[in-house]
């Protein structure tokens, strides 16, 4: 069963976005089942708690467009490109940074499928997914995927996933994240025919 699907690889980050200027951004720490903000006002990073020392962090700058506005547009119309059957909110454009590895999980927030834009060091983890929601079974059925910066990629966030860093450099994502089933989005997939199970 499909649950990742490399979508394209012509993603070019716009010109002027500087990734060094969402370092000074505050940080918010963030428990995996806690309250979230669910109205943010100014650009923040919320910083994921490891599930245990040692473990590494995953941020998300939720709603980019607050500073960005004309990155998260064209990051708005690239997804239309892809999924022209499907209407998007600019407010739902994230930036994602990973730094060490993440514990295998299931995304909260009714997030069930994400598609992640590879923009900075995307290739400096391992992606290994599933379709099972069982943590036991994880290790026996998960694929093992790279990601490339300038690609996209649709991933299935309801099952069991993690992220296996091959370097200490943080990397960075543009995300955006559906409350509808991966198979539902990838319905909506322009090139859909293409895909080979």
């Amino acid at each position: 069963m499909l649950n990742f699907v490399d979508l394209d690889d012509s993603f070019k980050t716009p010109e002027g976005f500087n990734l060094e200027t969402l370092g000074n951004l505050p940080i918010y720490k963030h428990h995996y089942h806690q309250p979230m903000d669910a109205d943010p006002k100014t650009l923040y990073w919320t910083e994921y708690q490891p599930f245990r020392p040692g473990d590494g962090t995953i941020s998300f700058a939720r709603r980019l467009y607050l500073e960005h506005p004309e990155v998260a547009r064209h990051v708005m119309e690239y997804l239309e490109f892809l999924f022209p059957s499907m209407s998007f909110d600019i407010q739902r454009v994230n930036l994602l940074k990973t730094h060490g590895s993440i514990r295998s999980h299931v995304d909260e927030s009714q997030r069930m499928c994400c598609v992640n834009i590879g923009i900075a060091n995307s290739s400096g983890a391992i992606t290994r997914t599933s379709s099972t929601k069982d943590f036991n079974l994880f290790d026996s059925v998960a694929e093992t995927h790279q990601c490339v910066d300038g690609h996209a990629y649709l991933l299935d966030t309801s099952s069991v996933h993690e992220v296996k860093a091959t370097n200490d450099q943080p990397r960075y994502l543009f995300t955006y994240g559906f409350g509808r089933s991966f198979n539902d989005v990838l319905n909506c997939y322009r090139f859909k025919d293409k895909i080979k199970d």
